[in-house]
């Protein structure tokens, strides 16, 4: 058996605002057709993207922080540079490492609505060097 919706609909579903009443009559691949019945069915908006409220860049030895916004009742989807995965709203990479930069990205589910998704692209500065070069002074005299 096989469903269809009328061409005329199909285009118009992202543009639904209110409640839809859709007939439906299911055809076997024989020409059979059921009764018709009503369907009531809300589409509802695409949820907006999570704001990421984090810095881009941050020194190696650092905590990355990565909170998104807290809404009740979703569920956060993260995935990132180095196999990061989190579903919490906010996590944090500790001790973090150049291969730790890279893109972020965060998108929610509420209820049946998955959002948008939000990015961000953080980079990870490399601690310096330090040789010091010729004689240390032990208690303020050269050696």
């Amino acid at each position: 058996a096989f469903y269809s919706v009328p061409a005329s609909l199909e285009s118009n579903f992202t543009n639904v605002n209110s409640p839809l009443t859709l007939i439906v009559n299911a055809q076997s691949s024989n020409g059979c057709s059921s009764i018709s019945d009503t369907i009531n069915v809300n589409i509802l908006p695409l949820e907006a993207a999570p704001s990421i409220l984090t810095n881009d860049t941050i020194c190696e030895e650092d905590d990355l922080l990565l909170p998104a916004t807290s809404l009740t009742g979703t569920q956060y989807f993260w995935s990132g540079p180095a196999s990061f995965s989190s579903t919490s709203s906010t996590d944090t990479i500790f001790n973090v490492t150049q291969i730790n930069g890279g893109i972020y990205s965060v998108y929610t589910l509420n209820g049946y609505c998955f959002s948008d998704t939000a990015f961000i692209s953080v980079y990870v500065y490399p601690l310096p060097s330090l040789q010091l070069n010729g004689d240390i002074p032990r208690n303020g005299c050269m050696l």
